[in-house]
């Protein structure tokens, strides 16, 4: 199969992998699709990574200020809430921990914002995406992790086959007053 220069040739497919295909550093069409879905789980396990640490980082803040009897305003984050903590009055130790804090959490907002754009460009082209949001309480982040998890659907010759799959379907096997729950 031939892809010319710019034609897509998976919703998913961006300019890199069209190029990758084409200029063989990708050696055939299934290869190229589990470099896409490859690539899109990365994406988003790196920003779930990210975000998990975010919300460490101002998690170990609060308990920082609880400590020492400080409760913080709920918005601590936004922009009176970071006013409020850079103003407030603190040991000199706590105030280096919540300080060297506060520059973690600056330096990982830029990063997860980036992949947040970078994981909506790419599913901009992909209706895929866009059908699984139509399902209330998916979103665009839910939906592209389900699509990059899953990969190509048509594998699975039944929806019963994808649930077993994904684990939502246990097993149980009983033998008289025995029951085994997989």
């Amino acid at each position: 199969m031939t892809i010319a220069p710019g034609q897509l040739v998976d919703p998913a497919a961006s300019d890199l992998h069209v190029r990758l295909y084409t200029e063989r550093h990708i050696e055939s069409y299934a290869e190229l699709h589990i470099r896409l879905y490859t690539d899109m789980r990365l994406l988003l396990r790196h920003r779930a990574a990210l975000v998990k640490l975010r919300t460490t980082l101002k998690t170990r803040v609060r308990s920082v200020l609880a400590d020492r009897g400080i409760d913080a305003p709920a918005a601590l984050w936004d922009g009176p809430g970071r006013r409020w903590l850079a103003k407030l009055e603190l040991p000199e130790v706590e105030r280096e921990i919540v300080d060297d804090l506060c520059a973690l959490v600056d330096t990982v907002d830029p990063i997860v914002a980036r992949l947040e754009r970078e994981i909506g460009g790419r599913a901009k082209p992909d209706p895929r995406v866009e059908a699984l949001q139509r399902l209330p309480g998916v979103g665009l982040l839910t939906a592209m992790t389900l699509v990059a998890e899953i990969g190509d659907i048509a594998r699975f010759d039944t929806a019963r086959r994808l649930c077993s799959w994904s684990g939502l379907t246990p097993r149980v096997r009983n033998s008289d007053t025995k029951v085994l729950h997989r």
